[in-house]
């Protein structure tokens, strides 16, 4: 698992490969297997992720039906703001869709290791801050009223 966390670090070409040896033995990787939930809804949690490799699904149930709300494929952040910072309760489930490999982070540990290495704090806020943006749908779609 360790050797997917090395791929992405050698690509983002920043760390020396003494960096990317030591930042492989100090962060921490989770296998998720396909279908198993990490987060369940009331849970408080306390830890972040990065997908490094498969995808996650981040849902609701309202009456009784699944919603999804986001997937989250490789290179992406996962984050629970309203539960991470201000320890209330998740109001969504995550789970694996098929078998995943992801970085776990917390607060505790980021600390320590972002003040030994400050370019990956940098690149860790960036990831996390900076979404991709949806595209619109095009406007002669938004206007053909009569083709209904």
């Amino acid at each position: 698992m360790k050797h997917e966390l090395k791929r992405i670090l050698d690509k983002l070409e920043v760390f020396t490969p003494e960096e990317v040896t030591e930042l492989c033995e100090l962060l921490k990787v989770i296998r998720v297997e396909k279908d198993a939930l990490l987060l369940k809804e009331g849970q408080i949690y306390n830890s972040c992720f990065f997908v490094l490799k498969g995808c996650m699904r981040k849902y609701v149930t309202v009456d009784g039906d699944e919603k999804n709300l986001a997937f989250y494929t490789e290179e992406q952040a996962i984050n629970f703001f309203t539960s991470y910072s201000k320890k209330t309760p998740s109001d969504s489930y995550l789970s694996a869709v098929g078998d995943t490999i992801l970085l776990e982070g917390n607060p505790d540990m980021d600390a320590e290791i972002f003040a030994k290495f400050p370019k990956l704090q940098h690149l860790t806020r960036k990831r996390i801050l900076v979404r991709p943006k949806m595209p619109l749908p095009s406007t002669s779609l938004l206007h053909r009223k009569n083709d209904i």
